[in-house]
């Protein structure tokens, strides 16, 4: 089951520097094995999991995380197609191998981009570095980008989704693009799955939740009002 957590991207820090090289890989792939020992125990596969990104050719798994509730963290570079070519390709799955998210970056010189090293901190904040190419003016850079998981639905990440939380889709509502925090389905676009998401996530985390959803008409109408002044 694809969970519905969000992530949100807080910074991207980018350093000059050249870094000329070239990998080839076919695919990123997670397999999960019990612990053994040498003796009578035998060890089974407990579980695998593959990540085909968007462009459907090599995808090459760079680093491999795994935080204290036993969620897997796996990063590395994804062909996105001829308008992207690499991207890093960032993957979270739980202990049991379901997939949670999956986050892309692709740099602003749209060349080849690859992620080497994941780190995850105690506040379950995920850093992703690498190189990353940022046009013909500097070649390869360092890019680092940090992601903040925030509780699904909550569209600014303030802890609790509310009507600013529904609102906020509604104005993004037809965009495009990549780590939008409108798009809480992570599909590349805010649509109605978006506003629905949010909608059954309302009052999450709040320490006053709402005492009901409101309505579609009524959030038209602030949004409408918003647009007026």
């Amino acid at each position: 089951m694809l969970m519905r957590t969000r992530v949100k991207p807080v910074y991207r820090a980018v350093v000059q520097r050249r870094l000329c090289a070239l990998f080839t890989g076919c695919a990123l792939l997670v397999v999960c094995a019990l612990p053994f020992w040498t003796g009578a125990q035998t060890v089974r596969e407990a579980w695998v999991r593959r990540y085909d990104g968007p462009g459907n050719r090599s995808d090459d798994a760079r680093a491999l995380a795994v935080d204290s509730q036993g969620n897997v963290y796996v990063t590395g570079r994804s062909w996105g197609g001829t308008s992207t070519l690499d991207d890093y390709a960032t993957v979270k799955y739980d202990a049991n191998g379901n997939l949670l998210w999956v986050r892309r970056y692709n740099g602003p010189g749209n060349g080849f981009d690859e992620a080497t090293a994941l780190a995850v901190d105690s506040q379950g904040n995920v850093y992703v570095t690498g190189q990353s190419w940022g046009g013909a003016g500097t070649d390869y850079d360092y890019a680092t980008v940090k992601y903040v998981q925030c509780v699904a639905g909550d569209v600014n990440c303030d802890g609790c989704v509310d009507d600013a939380d529904l609102l906020a889709v509604l104005f993004a509502f037809g965009n495009r693009g990549s780590d939008l925090p409108e798009d809480l389905n992570g599909d590349g676009v805010v649509d109605a799955a978006d506003l629905q998401d949010a909608l059954s996530e309302f009052g999450r985390g709040c320490q006053n939740p709402p005492s009901s959803v409101p309505s579609l008409s009524s959030l038209l109408e602030r949004r409408s009002g918003t647009s007026q002044r």
